[in-house]
């Protein structure tokens, strides 16, 4: 369950303005994700070697969800993302020959635990048909 940080009074307005921004920024970040990572599934069963750029993507964007999450109270979301920014480092550090299956799938289950953590955090994102982000 999502849950957002807040004091007993609840968020200022300038605060809850940005976390407003946030969610709604969500879903360009979910598709961004989304992408990321489909694109390292193909290049990982085609042997192209792009898989290298669209990890970095991957790990950028996990990055800046789990720093921006965290600043506007988002602890949840924050913890999935930093899990997919510190797999694909750990990846990284052990895949001198390229991608495995298992490194490929374990990136997909991450990605898409961080991608229905973003949906139950995104108001706008739960009224979006499945297909659409």
């Amino acid at each position: 369950m999502t849950q957002i940080m807040q004091d007993s009074d609840g968020p200022t307005d300038g605060m809850q303005h940005i976390i407003d921004k946030f969610t709604d920024s969500l879903p360009l970040c979910v598709e961004r994700l989304k992408i990321c990572i489909d694109s390292v599934v193909c290049c990982a069963s085609t042997d192209v070697g792009e898989g290298n750029i669209s990890m970095q993507e991957l790990q950028q964007h996990a990055h800046k969800l789990a720093g921006t999450a965290g600043s506007v109270g988002f602890p949840d979301l924050t913890r999935r993302a930093r899990d997919l920014e510190l797999l694909i480092k750990q990846i990284n550090k052990s895949a001198n020959s390229g991608l495995t299956t298992q490194d490929v799938i374990r990136l997909k289950i991450f990605t898409d635990e961080l991608v229905n953590e973003a949906i139950q955090s995104a108001p706008a994102l739960n009224r979006l048909p499945e297909n659409s982000i």
